[in-house]
């Protein structure tokens, strides 16, 4: 519990540092049936208690990451984009702001990056350059047919023992009154797990079983988050429980929150271990939480 506390303290500062910047808070909320969404309804209040201790990591996460991206309309959040852009040329002597900057000025071959135009979307996303600096992530994007997966039949898996914490009761109001049976064992809610399967990544092996990479290799989710919270100087281990807590096991597998956090050490040339052994990340992974 206490883990859980602190991660939580961790990032409502991440969510006060993004009104510092100019973020408008009521793009935290949104109405997409998600896990951690809490609605539109009452913003006031309901952006009260996501900036309090007493909303859980999950709504944080969420409402993170709906200032970067619409889950509604599946499109990124294009002014949020922008602030962030200019964040990273105005603090370009940053460790992080700097890489970014660099990496910038590398994709777009220009030696003053700050003087492009920020509000053009396909700038203001090089805020987290996804799709050019993170090699495991590109080699997911380009070996996973999205298109096919999502012909395929969606499967509604988001059983609630897989929650760390119970359901808020903001959560437990938005659901209900989306038609989802909060009193069932499974929630009627879309996970990553309905969208994505992998076959490309190794297998790990644990206790004779097979640990594919089972939603899509390298979470891009979780690399937005690191990013961002590395941004504006939010200790990445705190991003990395959180990611945990958030999602695994229905949006991501835990190896691939863990690869996410490789390819930003990377990144940062500061590399990190890669396994073959599901049970040697897990021990690594537990030392690490001790060190928190």
């Amino acid at each position: 519990m206490q883990l859980i506390n602190t991660v939580k303290r961790e990032l409502t500062k991440l969510i006060f540092k993004l009104e510092e910047i100019g973020v408008d808070l009521t793009s935290m909320l949104s109405d997409a049936v998600f896990t951690g969404n809490i609605g539109l309804n009452n913003k006031i209040a309901l952006l009260t208690y996501l900036k309090s201790d007493e909303s859980t990591i999950r709504e944080k996460v969420a409402g993170i990451s709906n200032t970067f991206w619409d889950a509604k309309i599946e499109l990124p959040q294009y002014k949020n984009c922008t602030l962030f852009y200019n964040y990273i040329m105005d603090h370009k002597h940053k460790k992080m702001c700097g890489e970014i900057y660099k990496g910038i000025q590398t994709i777009t071959k220009n030696s003053n990056p700050e003087y492009l135009d920020s509000t053009n979307p396909k700038i203001s996303q090089l805020w987290c350059p996804l799709f050019y600096l993170f090699p495991g992530y590109n080699f997911k994007r380009n070996n996973i047919n999205l298109s096919d997966k999502l012909k395929e039949k969606k499967t509604k898996i988001m059983k609630k023992k897989y929650f760390i914490e119970k359901l808020s009761i903001h959560e437990k109001t938005f659901l209900t009154k989306n038609n989802v049976d909060i009193k069932s064992k499974i929630l009627e809610i879309e996970t990553g797990q309905d969208l994505y399967k992998n076959s490309i990544c190794n297998f790990f092996t644990y206790k004779k079983k097979k640990y594919n990479c089972n939603v899509a290799g390298v979470s891009g989710h979780a690399i937005l988050h690191f990013t961002l919270g590395l941004m504006l100087d939010i200790n990445w281990k705190y991003i990395f429980m959180g990611q945990l807590f958030e999602m695994v096991p229905v949006h991501h597998n835990i190896e691939e929150i863990y690869f996410a956090l490789h390819d930003i050490q990377y990144f940062l040339k500061k590399p990190i271990k890669l396994f073959n052994k599901h049970e040697d990340m897990i021990n690594f992974i537990n030392k690490f939480i001790t060190t928190i």
